[in-house]
């Protein structure tokens, strides 16, 4: 028995999409372009100098390529371990970093 989920709802919004193509499945990522409150306020004390480091931008949208890569890595290391990833497609959001849970179903 197969299931395919479907949102009913549109993803309206300011999204880069980074793709990564594992052995057999399409991953695509949908990222904010803009960062949630708690990045740019992050961001913001970099840029003034408060705090020291180097931290490049924090935006979603600049982490899409590497959340894709570590995505597909993922599902390298549980397919090694519990055999071929069951679906040709995985989509991903990312999340605001203030919300303290993450939430999805499969597609």
């Amino acid at each position: 028995m197969k299931f395919r989920w479907r949102l009913r709802v549109s993803l309206n919004g300011d999204y880069k999409v980074a793709n990564d193509r594992p052995v057999e499945v399409a991953v695509d990522i949908y990222a904010n372009r803009e960062p949630d409150d708690l990045m740019a306020q992050l961001q913001r004390l970099f840029e003034s100098g408060a705090v020291q480091g180097a931290v490049g931008t924090l935006t979603p949208s600049a982490m899409a390529k590497t959340m894709g890569q570590e995505m597909a890595n993922t599902i390298r290391v549980f397919s090694s371990y519990f055999g071929p990833y069951p679906y040709k497609h995985l989509s991903v959001t990312s999340l605001p970093i203030s919300y303290s849970y993450g939430q999805g179903c499969p597609a």
